[in-house]
């Protein structure tokens, strides 16, 4: 029973993904060709030309009977992300200790600009 309904789940993620490809195209070639200037022109068709990309994706990886439904948790982006957060909290919190220790002590910014976080006299 619940195996039918991850499959329909999956039915329609793939419809959904279809019709959603197909209005971006649409969207893409309205703004082909009813723009009045060249760039909107152009990002009208990037916009085709990537949805249709898409919607060719779409039909060849979906509504495949045969295809594997995933059973387990997909956490790489997630263990990506985490790790990404801890870089970039590590990064700040050297340049926000390096300028609170500018702020106490000015000496420490060695008389260059472009070091110093307080306003030059």
């Amino acid at each position: 029973m619940a195996d039918k309904s991850v499959k329909e789940r999956a039915a329609l993620a793939d419809c959904l993904a279809f019709l959603g490809c197909l209005a971006c195209a649409g969207l893409g070639a309205t703004l082909l060709c009813a723009s009045s200037t060249a760039g909107m022109a152009f990002h009208g068709l990037l916009l085709l030309v990537a949805s249709l990309v898409a919607l060719g994706f779409v039909v060849e990886f979906s509504f495949d009977s045969l295809r594997r439904i995933p059973t387990g948790y997909m956490d790489g982006p997630i263990k990506v992300a985490a790790v990404a957060a801890l870089i970039w909290g590590i990064a700040s919190f050297v340049v926000g200790d390096l300028i609170a220790w500018q702020l106490a002590f000015p000496a420490l910014d060695l008389d260059l600009p472009w070091t110093s976080f307080r306003a030059l006299a």
